[in-house]
């Protein structure tokens, strides 16, 4: 009978310590408590399939407090895009010197050549892997190809003078692929630095049915591609064929601007300029998409912390002060891999490379790059990405965006 007893009271205790701390869990204002609580809710009501992950173990109150707090967020957002009117747009003449370790040397080599359009490389790093490693310069370095993107490498060792180590160096195509990394997460950041290679391209049956990242570039013989547009999802069965929000291609518009007052339209001009902002005039655009948040506009910080969105996998596009354009994944929702990360995470790897302009795209599962028919991210759920209406993708120098 004691025994029992005593079975019973350490059963009860268990369960008031469960009760316990479940409460704290969801109720506690202790700071450390209420962020990582926060965050969970926000990561999980931003996924389209796995909100069940709050909605079954915390009360709908605490949901509506931390998604009222994402609708305070988007107000501000709102309020700044329009401080910031029609964002300024990239101008040769007004180019700000980005320091690095080449600027000052006397361009007079193909090496100096290389080294200068490549202006974030290492120059140490680079000689010393030249010199290690069998490396053809038959064709000279303005041919010079280096691929070590595959997922699962870790590179060589040509090092940014951010410190982050080269996967891709593509000379032909002026691409710079590096990794990126931070608190819990890992990525991959493009850099293009023609901007007129870049432009949209839509699933071959696009408002029926969407295709696969490689697809899409496969049948637009892209070297480089990137998830665009966010996309309807009736009963969740995800095939990715009709966009949401705007959706200009080769200056048509294909889809209509979506009313909300925190999404943004995110396209190029007709001089390559990356805009981001809301606009009357949507003729200005040869190839755009809609979403949000803004991350950067005119080089400062648009949202900080979470803005409402957790931890996700993440795309986003942008453009730096030289006019290059900037196409970052960061992989999510794989523990010991990458975890995801917050809009502001995204914003600390863009304005490390010197982003004018930038703006998130679609995430989650859709997140997705491609370099040289290769998947060179880690996509959430599927080792292709899932089906999506549209991409960022990237000509190479052999075809001009009108095919030529």
């Amino acid at each position: 009978m004691e025994r029992i007893k005593r079975k019973l009271m350490i059963s009860l205790i268990i369960v008031l310590i469960v009760i316990a701390s479940y409460l704290m869990l969801v109720f506690s204002n202790i700071t450390f408590i209420s962020k990582w609580r926060t965050i969970y809710i926000e990561t999980a009501m931003t996924t389209m399939t796995h909100q069940w992950l709050a909605t079954a173990f915390i009360p709908r109150k605490v949901i509506n407090k931390v998604l009222e707090n994402r609708t305070v967020q988007d107000d501000e957002i709102a309020y700044l895009v329009e401080k910031w009117g029609n964002v300024r747009v990239f101008k040769p003449e007004e180019v700000v010197n980005v320091a690095d370790n080449n600027s000052t040397e006397k361009i007079d080599t193909e090496q100096d050549k290389l080294l200068s359009l490549f202006h974030e490389i290492n120059t140490e790093s680079f000689t010393e892997y030249i010199a290690h490693n069998n490396v053809n310069l038959d064709s000279g370095y303005e041919k010079l190809v280096i691929d070590e993107s595959k997922a699962k490498s870790s590179g060589p060792s040509i090092k940014t003078i951010q410190g982050d180590n080269v996967l891709v160096l593509d000379a032909v195509n002026g691409i710079l692929i590096v990794e990126v990394e931070g608190e819990g997460f890992r990525g991959r950041l493009a850099l293009v630095k023609d901007a007129g290679k870049v432009k949209l391209a839509s699933a071959g049956q696009l408002g029926n049915t969407g295709d696969r990242l490689r697809q899409i570039m496969k049948s637009n013989k892209a070297i480089l591609g990137i998830n665009a547009s966010g996309f309807k999802d009736t009963n969740w069965k995800g095939n990715g064929g009709t966009v949401v929000g705007m959706y200009i291609k080769d200056g048509k518009m294909l889809e209509k601007p979506y009313e909300h007052k925190a999404w943004v339209m995110i396209g190029f001009d007709y001089d390559n300029n990356l805009r981001i902002g809301s606009y009357k005039d949507t003729s200005i655009f040869r190839d755009a998409v809609q979403f949000t948040p803004p991350l950067v506009l005119n080089g400062e910080r648009v949202v900080k912390g979470t803005a409402g969105y957790g931890l996700q996998p993440r795309t986003s596009i942008g453009q730096t002060r030289k006019g290059e354009v900037m196409l970052l994944t960061i992989d999510g929702r794989q523990p010991g891999w990458s975890v995801g990360a917050t809009m502001e995470q995204c914003i600390d790897v863009m304005l490390r490379y010197e982003a004018l302009q930038a703006a998130a795209l679609d995430g989650g599962s859709s997140t997705t790059m491609i370099y040289n028919n290769e998947v060179i991210n880690r996509p959430a759920g599927s080792e292709e990405g899932r089906r999506i209406p549209n991409a960022f993708i990237v000509m190479p120098t052999s075809i001009s965006i009108d095919g030529e």
